[in-house]
Parts: structure tokens; C-alpha cells; sequence
């Protein structure tokens, strides 16, 4: 009979640069190339040292010239900013003893020209608003970003829903609208936000949260107030991969299998991108200078992530839990977590069955 104790056999991939077979946990990619190659530990140290070392003059002359807006490389060490309103080098552990759930945002936004304001004095009132803090760290950072013709991107360092409510002074975006910014009305902007990966319980976890996102695209647009073809929302595309252009046919796998890290698309520009080797990023939300319409889609990303945890799969096979409707109900029974994204459900789809127009 055959050893049914063995283990099973990881598969091994290719490094990009010189070609070593590693299973994928020896593998590393490079915010430098959007994660877009894989290497082992070996060339991928030597690449960002050779990048960070053919990029420095550049940081130099932005400091000269702008010395606020970085270019689209730039990344800084993240911060995590805990509930508690501290910050450290580490994620946190959950009391269920895993990774804490840490949220991180990218707004980006476009000055439209005004008489007594520049880019620059929009640049310098986000900073020092947003990150004038007793406990020393920044809360955000400003880049360029090749859709915007004349503004800059605001990314977040990682932060809790709680840290987010209750902690960042949002008037530093807010105060935009007076200086002659657009984000909600400019068709270049987007607001994505990057939900920690390792937070998710398991597989099964992610492809429920995956699934609940893909199944209620009319719904979603509503919440949000568009749809885009830098996050489109069918899921055949989603779990697409390389085209065979002798053939015209793509190459379709299942969900789980993507979400495993076993196959691979090549469309950053889904709904849900899960190209990033540390983050599951959310790309469909519509941006606003308005503090709450960016709250709700944190609270948004959270709520979603504990309600598809708690789901079994008796309630999604049997009661049609990955429903909005169903997601709904649950959120309005915990408006003590989730009162904002509550009332902006309310204000952009109508209200639920049995109350009050």
C-alpha cells in the first residue's frame, strides 16, 4: 500500500534572475517592481540594492525642487499604528493570536487651480496636519502617481479601523476642498486601500471575503458610486491567466487555487488585487475629500473581513450569507463598530426592507 504519511511535495518555482528553483516561501518580490517579479533571497537583496542606489540622486533632487512629494517609487519602512494610538515596527498579534487586521489607504487627488492656493501649499497642509503627532511618527506620506496630471497620491502607513477612527486627524484632507482639490469629481483619482494578508484565519477565510466582493458588484457600485476598468469586477477575469496569443484563449483557474498561490494572473486591475505579496488590495472604491465617504470604506473593509470569517459554509451554501442584503443586516446590528459605514450604505443604496424611505 502507498505511504499515505508523507508529506506532500511543495512545488518549486523559477526565480526571475538567475533561474534557482524555491518554493514560493524562498521566494521574494520587490515593492521596486510592484511585486510583479519573484526572486530568491539572494538576487532579490542585490536588486534593491542596486535599485536604491541607482534611485538616490533622484530623492535628492525631489528634496531640492519639491521636498514633499516623492516619486512613485518611494517606500518608506512601514509604521504600524495600533489601536491604542502608538506606533511600532511590527504588526500586532490579535487576541485570537494571529496578526492584527491593518488597514492602509492610498487617496489620490488633483488641484484644479486657485487663486490664493498651490499644489504645494495642498502638499504641506496634509503633512502637517496628518502627521503632527505626540508620538513622533507619520501617519502618511505623498507621491507622485502617473494618472494624476497635477496632484499627488496620499498613502497611509498601516493603521487599525481603530487607530482610523479615532486617532488621524482627517481635517488634513478634508481642508483640500477649500484649496482647489477634486478627488471625488476627478476621473483620475482612486481611493485603494491594502488589507493585511497574514490577518486573514486561512484560505477559506480569503475566499469567502473574495467571493462576498465578486458576487455583489451591483450593490457595491452603488456603495461606491462607480465603476472602473482599473477595478473591474467580473471574477472570470479575476481568476484568468496568461493569455496564449497563438491561441486567443486564456488559461482559467479556480478561486482557491489563486488564492493559494498556486496560479497567477496577470490584471492588477480587478476589483480585488492579490498580486502584492503582503497586502490584498481593494481598488473599486470612488475617492472623496469628505472624511466619512473614506471612513465608511475602511469601516467597509473591516466589517467585511470579520462577517466573512464568521460565516460557516451551511449559512453561505444555505442561506445566501454572501448576499449584501445579508452583510447589511449584520452591519446594522453593530452600529457601535460600524455606525458610519452603516448610515453611507443607507445614503447610497436606500434604505432596508421595512424602514422608513
Amino acid at each position: 500500500m502507498p505511504n499515505t504519511n508523507e508529506e506532500p511535495v511543495e512545488e518549486e518555482y523559477s526565480c526571475c534572475d538567475c533561474t534557482t528553483m524555491c518554493v514560493m516561501d524562498d521566494l521574494h518580490g520587490s515593492s521596486y517592481d510592484d511585486y510583479d517579479n519573484q526572486r530568491c533571497l539572494s538576487c532579490h537583496r542585490e536588486y534593491e540594492d542596486e535599485y536604491e542606489a541607482n534611485n538616490s540622486d533622484d530623492d535628492e533632487d525631489e528634496d531640492e525642487n519639491e521636498g514633499l512629494v516623492h516619486s512613485y517609487s518611494y517606500k518608506p519602512r512601514a509604521s504600524f499604528l495600533n489601536s491604542n494610538g502608538t506606533a511600532s515596527s511590527y504588526s500586532s498579534m490579535s487576541e485570537l493570536g494571529r496578526h492584527e487586521l491593518y488597514l492602509g489607504f492610498e487617496q489620490e487627488v488633483e488641484f484644479r487651480g486657485h487663486h490664493t492656493h498651490s499644489r504645494r501649499d495642498g502638499a504641506q497642509k496634509v503633512l502637517d496636519a496628518m502627521n503632527d503627532r505626540d508620538i513622533g511618527e507619520n501617519v502618511v506620506y505623498l507621491k507622485e502617481d502617473g494618472s494624476i496630471s497635477n496632484g499627488f497620491e496620499i498613502v497611509s502607513h498601516p493603521m487599525t479601523i481603530d487607530y482610523a477612527m479615532n486617532h488621524v486627524n482627517w481635517a488634513g484632507i478634508t481642508a483640500l476642498k477649500r484649496m482647489g482639490f477634486e478627488s471625488w469629481n476627478a476621473s483620475s483619482c482612486g481611493l485603494h486601500i491594502h488589507m493585511s494578508r497574514n490577518a486573514f484565519a486561512d484560505d477559506k477565510h480569503l475566499f469567502k471575503f473574495v467571493k462576498f466582493i465578486y458576487s455583489n458588484r451591483v450593490d457595491l457600485v452603488k456603495f461606491v458610486g462607480r465603476e472602473s476598468s482599473y477595478a473591474k469586477f467580473g471574477l472570470d477575469n479575476f481568476v484568468s491567466s496568461w493569455m496564449d496569443y497563438d491561441t486567443g484563449v486564456r488559461t482559467q483557474h479556480s478561486l482557491m487555487k489563486m488564492l493559494k498561490d498556486q496560479a497567477t494572473n496577470n490584471d492588477r486591475y480587478c476589483a480585488i488585487n492579490i498580486q502584492n505579496a503582503h497586502t490584498v488590495e481593494l481598488r473599486f472604491f470612488r475617492p472623496s475629500l469628505n472624511v466619512t465617504t473614506v471612513q465608511a470604506a475602511l469601516q467597509f473593509c473591516k466589517a467585511s473581513f470579520d462577517y466573512t470569517e464568521m460565516l460557516t459554509t451551511q449559512e453561505v451554501v444555505g442561506n445566501n450569507a454572501l448576499a449584501f442584503m445579508s452583510f447589511r443586516k449584520w452591519v446594522r446590528n453593530r452600529t457601535d463598530k460600524y455606525e458610519v459605514l452603516d448610515t453611507r450604505i443607507t445614503e447610497r443604496c436606500g434604505a432596508m426592507l421595512g424602514e422608513d424611505q
